[in-house]
């Protein structure tokens, strides 16, 4: 599954490196992989069955960066259309299900790691009859 719904959004000064992405309460998901896509890809991902999902682009798929080591820049452009999104790779089948996800974080020229608080972002694979 593909799951890109969530804006990247870095509120301090300093730009901030992504460390990992945790579920939050996962069942039977599996988290393959966490990438930023940089906005002028974020609008290819949402919600979408198969990886990485019906009519996304090879050109698309290779703008993706991968979590950890992803720098963001510190505040941007307000609107949410500008901003990079986090696309997640899941694995699951039908019942699978998540309650959040949390991001780990480091800002720049810091060594500890911060978490996130947990996102509003919930998913749950149902089984569309055909």
């Amino acid at each position: 599954m593909s799951f890109g719904m969530e804006t990247v959004r870095v509120t301090g000064d300093v730009p901030v490196e992504l460390v990992a992405v945790h579920l939050v309460e996962p069942q039977d998901f599996e988290l393959v992989q966490a990438y930023v896509a940089p906005e002028r890809v974020r609008g290819s991902f949402g919600g979408l069955t198969g990886w990485p999902g019906q009519g996304v682009s090879r050109q698309t798929l290779d703008a993706l960066q991968p979590i950890p080591g992803q720098c963001c820049p510190g505040p941007g452009p307000p609107e949410d259309e500008r901003r990079p999104g986090l696309v997640l790779h899941l694995r699951g089948a039908a019942g699978a299900r998540f309650e959040g996800f949390t991001v780990d974080y480091r800002l720049e020229g810091s060594d500890k790691v911060l978490r996130t608080d947990r996102s509003h972002q919930r998913m749950s694979v149902g089984d569309c009859g055909g």
